[in-house]
């Protein structure tokens, strides 16, 4: 069976930055359910841009002005056949990264929506997209960058239905972080970090703040890289 759920909750967050660890406390709730697959845009059903047709797999802002065209959606047809609840659940949560792209497009053919916005150290991100994707240190630091500006846009855009959270907040100030997660999705209820996380393959027992292990493994020169184009772009780490 498919439902329409009460409210559908869009998780903007970038890859490698921790959807997929912020989806799986959102799921400890027994009032949501997800898409299928988490992320929808791979959802064979599913009518639009992925960036594996454009080999920009961890890197879509390189084609943010495809993901960003509306004409190459089907809302109707999505809203039917992708983002739905199997499970009767009231609330609905989709993590695809290039949602950043879709966010006046959610705005426009959904009702009932809050962004959950999630950024991490731009630094830690881009070593995860280097190692994951095999992407150079200049289109991954770009990347990240990229991101976290389009996220600062639909924040300022959409501030009364979005709350901003960092991946550093979450692992590291959890119980804080729950609690304004759980304000700003009341129906949502209690949540809670499961005991066992799977996250890209790897186990882990509880949170780890893993940018420190992250960033030591980028090499001086690329390290370099990235430094001077956060610096020239005026951001703070």
């Amino acid at each position: 069976m498919k439902y329409i759920p009460d409210e559908y909750i869009f998780l903007m967050v970038p890859n490698n930055s921790g959807s997929t660890l912020l989806s799986n406390i959102l799921l400890t709730s027994k009032n949501i359910d997800s898409t299928t697959p988490l992320e929808a845009q791979f959802n064979p059903d599913f009518i639009g841009p992925r960036p594996d047709q454009f080999n920009v797999s961890g890197l879509f802002t390189k084609k943010e002005n495809i993901f960003r065209n509306e004409s190459l959606y089907d809302w109707e047809h999505n809203k039917k056949e992708v983002f739905f609840s199997r499970l009767a659940k009231p609330l609905l949560i989709e993590k695809s990264p290039s949602n950043l792209c879709r966010a006046d497009m959610y705005y426009k053919h959904f009702k009932n929506i809050k962004y959950l916005i999630m950024d991490r150290n731009p630094l830690a991100m881009a070593e995860g997209v280097m190692r994951q994707f095999k992407h150079s240190a200049k289109d991954a630091i770009s990347h990240a960058v990229r991101c976290k500006e389009i996220n600062s846009e639909i924040l300022n855009t959409y501030k009364d239905i979005s709350l901003y959270i960092t991946y550093e907040e979450l692992v590291n100030e959890t119980q804080e972080t729950l609690s304004k997660i759980k304000q700003f999705i009341p129906m949502a209820g209690e949540i809670f970090v499961p005991k066992h996380l799977t996250i890209k393959g790897k186990k882990y027992n509880g949170l780890i703040n893993k940018n420190e292990e992250q960033i030591s493994k980028i090499s001086v020169k690329n390290l370099d890289i990235m430094l001077q184009y956060i610096h020239m772009k005026g951001i703070s780490l």
